[in-house]
């Protein structure tokens, strides 16, 4: 008779621990689904912002297009490449005007080098001649003393 109140007192604890154990599983059950039902509330409220953003990017693309054909965006596109034409046109005669202004600078610099020789020789020349003057000058000079 104690054995079976022994055994009914471990039953009737097991029972309690199974009650107890049942409640927490039935609030981890409650707290799962709840988690549940926000993660899906949230997945559908990303679900609509996704929605609106694909709508905003169809929007702005279809306006994109609509701009890129438009008669002022065409104007703009054709005349931004006449500039970019002009300017390398502008840079390719800048080398050029620079490269000319330096063989004209070399031209210069040949020339008057070539101008300085000639007229150092002439120089040259006429000092020689007017030595040779003064020479027979001098000469003349001591024979008109001597008379």
């Amino acid at each position: 008779v104690e054995k079976i109140k022994i055994l009914e007192s471990e039953i009737n604890e097991y029972k309690r621990e199974c009650e107890i154990l049942t409640e927490k599983l039935k609030l981890e059950t409650v707290k799962s689904e709840q988690a549940i039902k926000e993660m899906q509330h949230k997945l559908e409220w990303n679900k609509l912002d996704h929605e609106k953003s694909q709508q905003l990017i169809t929007k702005l693309e279809f306006e994109l297009n609509h701009m890129k054909n438009s008669p002022n965006y065409i104007e703009y596109k054709a005349l931004l490449i006449k500039l970019e034409k002009i300017e390398k046109r502008g840079n390719q005669r800048e080398r050029e005007l620079e490269s000319s202004y330096l063989k004209l600078l070399q031209t210069n610099d040949d020339l008057e080098e070539k101008m300085t020789k000639k007229y150092d020789s002439i120089i040259t020349t006429k000092n020689q001649q007017i030595k040779s003057l003064q020479n027979e000058l001098s000469v003349l000079m001591t024979a008109f003393e001597k008379i």
